[in-house]
């Protein structure tokens, strides 16, 4: 990807602007699992969410993680295998424990059961995990065919190996796993082109999840693999429901000016539609196509004024994309991207603009010092989402690594690598 991913920044948020620091790690761990040895069935959960928020600080806690995978309780199950997850350093022994939970169905009080939570574990140590992952493809249990599919997606790349098995688990008659194996080959990219015969089959599926699903995987794959179902895409702009049709949008603005001109006409068209998703994707489906959109460029205009609208952001960042001019998108950007609605709507634009967001550069280092945080850490995001055009904002973020609160810090390190990245 070429921006700071917005989930990253909204969670990075909510844990620096409540933490002015953290004990020393070694000692805070101590003392989790010194309480963890005494706590109840309802405290554990709590406690075992405490030792993975201190991430790879935790490394020594995986074999008491590990063996809380047999507690009696679901919730102590779950927060575990969520812990192991947050820590996200492999072991051996804990991937081992985390794939025979693909069995467990015991259910949450949070929701959901504590074999996908082991799933999502197992994925976030890396790919180390994926030989183990694809034999499970073929498992007789769905539950268990799920979970290695589910992994093998947090995996993403990586786990171009499992493609095959995916595509096949892709024509599952049961929807669940049909819907799983997908997001997977999504996840994977553009090396689940082998799977295009399949996804252009269940782009046209009754199930409108799968649909949406199918969407979203040919998108990734991106052309030229994906140019065969551009007709069907163009297609469910206009016959599928909301949810297919944004993600149709989505799907042609990845594949780009490749699509053709034909698209663009049935995505201005989306500009009017009744669904504010729908009208957001259609016009960052639009920008993606740059240039080669800039007929649209006076319907783009027009979107941007109307008050209802809503996806401002989107529709200046658009603008900019096809005009290839800052004015008047910049001005409308920083205006969101201090504003109390969707700040980070304005983040994501940056991020789409990427290296053509560099005259915002000055401006968006301001506010990387703002005493607001929402405000600060957005404005860190787009910058991140810049890249090495925004090289002149470093000085600045680099002083912010002095800061006392550790997740900031954390933040400001993965956007400087963005904007710095390593040899």
């Amino acid at each position: 990807m070429r921006h700071l991913p917005m989930v990253t920044a909204c969670a990075l948020l909510i844990s620096a602007t409540s933490t002015v620091g953290r004990a020393d790690p070694p000692a805070e761990l101590d003392k989790l699992l010194e309480s963890l040895e005494s706590a109840s069935a309802d405290e554990r959960p709590k406690t075992l969410e405490a030792i993975g928020d201190l991430g790879s600080d935790a490394k020594a806690a995986i074999a008491t993680l590990s063996k809380a995978l047999d507690d009696t309780s679901p919730n102590t199950r779950g927060a575990a295998a969520t812990a192991i997850g947050r820590i996200g350093i492999y072991d051996e022994d804990a991937a081992v424990r985390l794939l025979e939970a693909f069995e467990d169905d015991g259910e949450l009080f949070a929701g959901g059961m504590v074999c996908y939570y082991a799933a999502d574990a197992l994925g976030k140590l890396g790919p180390k995990s994926a030989p183990r992952l694809v034999p499970r493809l073929a498992a007789d249990s769905l539950l268990v065919k799920r979970c290695a599919a589910l992994a093998l997606g947090r995996i993403g790349a990586e786990a171009k190996a499992a493609v095959p098995a995916l595509h096949e688990l892709a024509k599952e008659d049961d929807g669940a796993t049909r819907r799983v194996a997908i997001y997977a080959l999504m996840a994977i990219g553009p090396a689940s082109a082998p799977a295009m015969p399949t996804l252009a089959k269940t782009l046209r599926h009754e199930d409108f999840h799968t649909q949406y699903w199918s969407c979203r995987a040919i998108g990734a794959i991106g052309a030229p693999a994906a140019l065969p179902a551009v007709p069907t895409l163009i297609e469910l702009l206009s016959t599928g429901n909301p949810s297919v049709k944004r993600n149709a949008a989505d799907a042609l603005g990845q594949i780009g000016p490749a699509a053709g001109e034909r698209v663009i006409a049935p995505l201005v068209k989306l500009l009017n539609d009744k669904v504010q998703p729908v009208r957001r994707a259609a016009v960052i489906a639009l920008g993606e196509l740059g240039p080669f959109a800039k007929s649209s460029t006076d319907a783009i205009r027009a979107a941007l004024k109307v008050e209802q609208f809503r996806a401002r952001a989107a529709a200046a960042g658009a603008l900019w994309q096809v005009t290839g001019e800052p004015n008047p998108s910049l001005e409308v950007l920083l205006d969101v991207l201090q504003g109390k609605q969707s700040p980070w709507e304005a983040a994501e634009a940056f991020g789409r603009l990427g290296k053509s967001g560099k005259p915002a550069v000055a401006k968006l280092t301001e506010l990387a010092t703002s005493e607001n945080p929402e405000t600060q850490f957005f404005a860190i995001a787009s910058l991140a989402g810049i890249g090495p055009e925004a090289a002149a904002t470093l000085p600045t973020l680099t002083k912010l690594l002095d800061d006392p609160a550790k997740d900031l810090r954390d933040f400001v390190r993965e956007a400087i690598s963005k904007i710095q990245p390593t040899e």
